[in-house]
């Protein structure tokens, strides 16, 4: 199942037309105005309504061509509006490919309405909206409003912190990987860039001294500025250059990656990547991520851990490279010797003037205790993953991350 075809869908209502095979009731469908507004959730819940009471589907009825195209239509509207709504990333599986793309220790029901499952990858949590669609049409049958359905999915997608964490942890994998990449090069030149949510897609390099631009260090500061102040008001922005990391007294290469979500719940993570040279008739090598600085609590960067691991899997290496078998041939090279090290002085803007330091220390400040956290935490309401009226599935607990964190 692919994210194509809900788009190939919803591309075809909203210019009045129709898939191959036709919608079931396509004259109430077009009648409805699905347009993405909030108020076209209530059309929908109208349209149900009528298509209950009046035309009385039977189970036979909706499992034709056009009773399936119909049901998949509202299925892919609903996780739309989730999508647009909260940002999230949504996946389209089935039940076979979604478990593969869950947390190890996942389970999700089987049955008909399991061929259409959004999974958002980030959270771990995946709904079956075909479950929803099934018991509105049913003459018996669980009522939950279209609107009361999205708010309690929208809940599970931010439970754990805005979406704007998960994507810019996610990126900020991406990021370490296209910097080692360029490590891991003959001439090993790890230039400063930056990635922004106003341009995901874009690697843009910060100025090389090369072509008379500034130098690195002042390429450094300069982006760690522009990610301090987000004139340009991005969501999440991730910047990678090369630096030095001193661990267990010794200096160590490494790619150090800074990323920063901003808005109502700021956020701030910096991991630093260590790698080997080639060199003395040894290949290059990957060693273990260190964690320099974060915003988050323990638990919620185990959670991040994983967008960030799936950001370092995202990157496609030349052909006979890869992220993990450098990794592995951390095991059989030897460190460099340990040797006292001196931090060099690079001027920057003390945090506490930029508006990213300003919004952490504010969010700092009106945290509440831990016990209350955990109270407030608990009385988040959830529906039991066998409830036909809000299928979903709960994201697994944090596992143990292999990192090492300062």
């Amino acid at each position: 199942m692919s994210n194509e075809i809900a788009t190939r869908f919803l591309d075809a209502y909203a210019a009045g037309g129709e898939v191959e095979g036709g919608w079931l009731y396509a004259k109430a469908l077009q009648q409805s105005r699905l347009d993405f507004t909030p108020d076209s959730l209530s059309r929908l819940d109208h349209l149900l309504v009528q298509v209950r009471e009046r035309a009385r589907p039977t189970p036979a009825g909706l499992d034709t061509p056009k009773g399936r195209n119909f049901m998949a239509l509202l299925a892919y509207y609903v996780i739309e509006m989730l999508r647009r709504r909260t940002g999230a990333e949504i996946q389209w599986h089935d039940r076979d490919s979604a478990l593969a793309a869950m947390p190890p220790d996942s389970q999700l029901p089987e049955g008909t309405t399991m061929r259409l499952v959004a999974v958002d990858v980030d959270q771990g949590v995946a709904w079956w909206p075909l479950g929803w669609l099934e018991a509105q049409l049913a003459q018996e049958g669980p009522r939950r409003l279209a609107g009361d359905l999205l708010e309690h999915m929208a809940q599970q997608v931010e439970r754990f912190g805005p979406v704007a964490w998960w994507r810019a942890a996610f990126m900020a994998g991406q990021m370490a990987a296209w910097e080692m990449m360029a490590a891991a090069a003959p001439d090993g030149q790890v230039h400063p860039t930056l990635l922004s949510s106003l341009r995901p897609g874009t690697f843009s390099m910060l100025g090389s001294s090369l072509f008379g631009g500034p130098s690195r260090t002042e390429a450094v500061q300069a982006g760690g500025q522009r990610m301090e102040m987000n004139p340009e008001g991005a969501a999440w922005q991730v910047m990678g250059y090369d630096g030095i990391l001193q661990l267990d007294a010794r200096s160590l290469d490494a790619v150090m990656v800074v990323a920063a979500a901003y808005g109502d719940r700021p956020f701030r993570l910096k991991i630093a990547f260590p790698y080997l040279p080639a060199r003395d008739g040894h290949g290059f090598a990957i060693l273990q991520p260190v964690l320099r600085e974060t915003s988050a609590d323990k638990d919620t960067f185990e959670r991040l851990f994983d967008a960030i691991e799936r950001g370092l899997q995202s990157v496609k290496w030349p052909e006979g490279q890869d992220w993990d078998a450098y990794r592995r041939a951390a095991q059989s090279r030897p460190l460099p010797p340990a040797q006292p090290f001196v931090m060099p002085v690079v001027p920057s803007v003390p945090a506490a003037a930029t508006p990213l330091g300003a919004a952490l220390a504010a969010a700092r400040a009106a945290t509440v205790p831990a016990a209350a956290t955990a109270a407030a935490t608990a009385a988040v309401p959830s529906v039991p993953a066998s409830a036909p009226e809000a299928p979903s599935a709960p994201a697994a607990a944090p596992k143990k991350s292999a990192w090492r964190m300062w």
